[in-house]
């Protein structure tokens, strides 16, 4: 669980927009520093320049799943179903 976060009836998740640059540097770094913070949950604004299907394997690598996106209404709009592939 994370930090400060016991009595909760749900886990917090992370908005990692914030963590965008430490992502870019070292993606698998984060990944795990994120999990051994307690998060299980991401909202991440897209798959971190890389197709759905290979940042999800990053995800499950480690043991993280990213249950919200952080894609502008336009794109979701013209693309939904390759917007909805990064979450």
């Amino acid at each position: 669980m994370a930090r400060g976060a016991k009595g909760l009836a749900k886990q917090p998740g992370l908005q990692t927009y914030s963590l965008r640059r430490e992502m870019a540097k070292n993606l698998e770094g984060a990944l795990e520093t994120i999990r051994e913070l307690g998060f299980t949950e991401l909202e991440t604004p897209g798959a971190a320049g890389m197709r759905p299907e290979q940042f999800r394997k990053r995800l499950d690598g480690a043991a993280l799943k990213s249950t919200s996106t952080h894609t502008g209404w336009e794109q979701f709009a013209e693309d939904t179903k390759r917007s909805s592939g990064k979450a």
